[in-house]
C-alpha cells in the first residue's frame, strides 16, 4: 500500500460554516482528516471544491490542504510510478545517461518489467512496454 498525499490551495475561508473553499476538484475520504499548516481537521462533510471541517484553526486563503489517498491495487501503484518516473526523467524511450546516470538501460527495464507484471496481475489490461 502506498499513502499520497493530494494537496489543494485554499483560495476561500467561510468562517460561519467552518468551511475551506479549493481551488480545485478533490475526492475526499471523510473518515481521513485534511492537514493544514501541520494541523489534522477532521472533515464533517465535503464536495468537489469544498470541505467542511471541526475547526479552522491556523487556516487562511493561501494555505495548502492536503488528504492522504491510500493506493493499493497494483494498477494503481503502477500507475503512481509510472506517472512520478515519467514526471521525474521522462518516459522509457528517453531515459538516457544524462537523466538516469550511468545506468540508463536500468530506467527502461524497470518500466517494461512493472508494466508487465501489472498487465499480466491485472488480467492484460495495462499495456505492457517495451525496451528500446
Amino acid at each position: 500500500m502506498l499513502l499520497q498525499p493530494r494537496p489543494a490551495k485554499v483560495i476561500e475561508v467561510r468562517q460561519e460554516e467552518l468551511a475551506i473553499v479549493l481551488d480545485k476538484p478533490m475526492q475526499f475520504d471523510l473518515t481521513e482528516p485534511v492537514v493544514c499548516q501541520a494541523v489534522r481537521l477532521p472533515v464533517i462533510h465535503a464536495e468537489h471544491d469544498c470541505v467542511w471541517v471541526e475547526s479552522l484553526d491556523g487556516v487562511k486563503v493561501g494555505d495548502s490542504i492536503t488528504q492522504t489517498c491510500k493506493i493499493g491495487t497494483d494498477a494503481d501503484l503502477f500507475h503512481t510510478f509510472f506517472d512520478d518516473m515519467e514526471r521525474d526523467v521522462g518516459t522509457p524511450r528517453t531515459c538516457t545517461a544524462t537523466t538516469m546516470g550511468p545506468n540508463p538501460g536500468v530506467c527502461k527495464t524497470a518500466f517494461a518489467q512493472i508494466a508487465a507484471d501489472c498487465a499480466a496481475d491485472d488480467g492484460g489490461d495495462i499495456a505492457p512496454l517495451s525496451v528500446s
